[in-house]
């Protein structure tokens, strides 16, 4: 229950992975038992997504601890980071 799957079509997880570290979130590409492979992900690829959109899924965790107000930074910090992609 703590963790969403996004997936933006145009957009290459890996860097946006990046840029949200960058801003200080901790995310993950695709997931987790196959993050760190240059296939795409198998389970993006049988529910129908391309090729090059199963390599734009992003990951993100939270924990019991997360607070709305923490959820809402990492929202506007992704909101930034697509906006400067």
């Amino acid at each position: 229950p703590y963790i969403l799957h996004l997936n933006f079509p145009g957009y290459q997880s890996g860097v946006l992975v990046r840029m949200l570290s960058d801003a200080g979130f901790m995310v993950a590409a695709g997931s987790a038992c196959a993050s760190e492979t240059d296939e795409p992900s198998p389970a993006m690829r049988a529910i129908g997504f391309s090729r090059k959109d199963a390599f734009s899924g992003l990951r993100i965790s939270f924990g019991s601890q997360n607070t709305i107000k923490e959820a809402k930074k990492l929202q506007e910090a992704l909101a930034r980071v697509l906006k400067s992609y």
